[in-house]
């Protein structure tokens, strides 16, 4: 999961939430970025998802 870094308190408390009812899963915060941190930043958000995307393997 690619959570935004400027979202309020609750928000990465239910991405972690959520990130643990899924297998495999991995959270990442993309400092910077609100709700949509692939379009914020999609260098660092492609970044994360290739190397987890790479770690299935």
């Amino acid at each position: 999961m690619v959570q935004g870094g400027q979202h309020g308190a609750e928000h990465p408390q239910a991405c972690r939430h959520l990130g643990v009812r899924q297998i495999p899963a991995h959270l990442a915060t993309v400092e910077g970025t609100a709700h949509y941190p692939n379009e914020e930043r999609p260098d660092v958000y492609n970044a994360l998802v290739t190397d987890f995307l790479g770690s299935l393997q």
